[in-house]
């Protein structure tokens, strides 16, 4: 009975080592499987956060570069002349530029509108000045004109004066002649 009972320990010794081996086996597989699900999910995870940075990156260029580019349209057309831009600085809405941008946005922003209107007063300055002098000019015609007329009389006046100049002198040379004459004859 003894050697029954040997058998029968053994017997179970080996099912239980069976059992514990296929509880290790499946153990050991499950934990590959949850490994590699794990694995799995980390790679879709990290796909996930690679993609949603991709997304922020670009979206934060555009937000970044947008008021940047419509600035520097702004400088463009106004580097070519245009000072009419009221209506483009509504459209690219300088003030809500300067309302969501960073702080070097809104200091170009600012300086590009202050430069806009430094540059109105002092077109509408010079276009001032002009009008003055466009008005001067038959003031300053005339004036010229009764310049010019004046001249003419001196001119002529003078001429007159180096005319009876000269009849005076010869006048004086005829008496100092004729005084001369005298002079000797009576001698």
């Amino acid at each position: 009975m003894y050697g029954a009972s040997q058998d029968s320990h053994k017997e179970i010794s080996e099912l239980i080592h069976s059992k514990a081996q296929q509880s290790k086996e499946n153990s050991d597989k499950e934990l590959k499987d949850t490994e590699n699900m794990a694995t799995a999910d980390t790679k879709k995870i990290t796909s996930i956060a690679l993609t949603l940075a991709v997304f922020l990156a670009v979206l934060f260029s555009m937000i970044i570069s947008l008021p940047i580019r419509r600035s520097v349209t702004l400088i463009q057309k106004l580097a070519q002349g245009d000072l009419t831009l009221d209506k483009r600085l509504k459209e690219i809405k300088v003030e809500n530029l300067q309302k969501s941008s960073s702080n070097e946005l809104k200091l170009l922003s600012r300086s590009t509108s202050y430069m806009l209107l430094r540059l109105r007063g002092m077109i509408g300055l010079i276009t001032k000045k002009s009008n003055i002098v466009t008005s001067s000019v038959p003031e300053l015609s005339s004036t010229s004109g009764a310049l010019v007329d004046n001249v003419t009389r001196m001119n002529e006046q003078a001429g007159l004066v180096a005319e009876r100049s000269d009849q005076l002198l010869s006048t004086i040379n005829t008496i100092a002649s004729s005084t001369e004459e005298f002079a000797a004859t009576s001698s």
